[in-house]
């Protein structure tokens, strides 16, 4: 009896740990969505994979690629991280200098064993990639807190991202954000309860400057179920909703 009691509260505590991830947290899962954008009068299908999910600590970290028109070539175009802690809160990464030096290495060394096929010295090609991040600067993070117990009207704190490297300079941010409250929408791809949030998206590089104005549906254990993009005045520019939800084969 009491080994059965013991199995219920660790499968309760199990299911009320996975709620709070606003995010899909099955490796390998495919999330298809349907884009139109009502400026181009087009309609395309994006992808977003899952693409690693590991702990660190407490927290659990979940990596999305989010793919365009370049799904279908592989090329990723925008990496999302999630982290899930215990305090019902899924922090969602849209930009980070971590990321953004991460992914400089990356190319940095692709680029490295292109020019130098004969290079094995690690060491050697670090302190080249060094050298060239003295002449770089970033720092910040982008990032939107999605909350279990969020009330309409809870504001989104402000976040930042900076980007420098002479004579270019990249800015981007997110404020004006809000909590509208959860509602449920109903997609192809299913019923669900979301969390509705709203905020204003600005990017500037150099001397031109572009905001949008964001409002999202995420769903527990799924994560974007719709968001909608428009101008100031307050019309469409694009929609994208969920339409299919792919699971790996086991």
């Amino acid at each position: 009896m009491k080994k059965t009691l013991y199995l219920f509260m660790l499968l309760a505590a199990c299911s009320s740990a996975v709620k709070a991830q606003f995010c899909n947290t099955q490796k390998g899962t495919l999330l298809y969505y349907e884009t139109r954008d009502t400026e181009k009068e087009t309609v395309q299908t994006d992808t977003s994979c899952i693409v690693d999910v590991y702990k660190s600590g407490d927290t659990l970290i979940v990596k999305q690629e989010n793919w365009g028109k370049r799904a279908e070539f592989g090329d990723a175009a925008e990496q999302i991280t999630f982290r899930c802690d215990n305090d019902k809160t899924t922090r969602m990464t849209l930009m980070s200098a971590d990321y953004l030096k991460e992914m400089m290495y990356r190319y940095y060394l692709d680029g490295y064993h292109q020019a130098n096929p004969e290079e094995t010295d690690e060491e050697k090609m670090k302190k080249g990639f060094d050298e060239f991040m003295e002449q770089l600067h970033c720092e910040g993070e982008v990032y939107i807190p999605l909350k279990t117990d969020a009330k309409a009207g809870d504001k989104l704190p402000e976040s930042k991202f900076l980007y420098k490297l002479k004579p270019i300079k990249m800015t981007a941010s997110v404020s004006n954000g809000t909590v509208i409250g959860f509602e449920t929408l109903t997609t192809e791809a299913g019923t669900f309860n979301c969390l509705k949030v709203s905020y204003q998206a600005k990017y500037k590089i150099m001397f031109i400057s572009e905001s949008t104005y964001m409002t999202e549906w995420y769903a527990e254990n799924v994560g974007l179920v719709k968001s909608e993009e428009r101008t100031k005045r307050g019309k469409v520019m694009a929609t994208s909703t969920l339409v299919r939800i792919e699971k790996p084969s086991i």
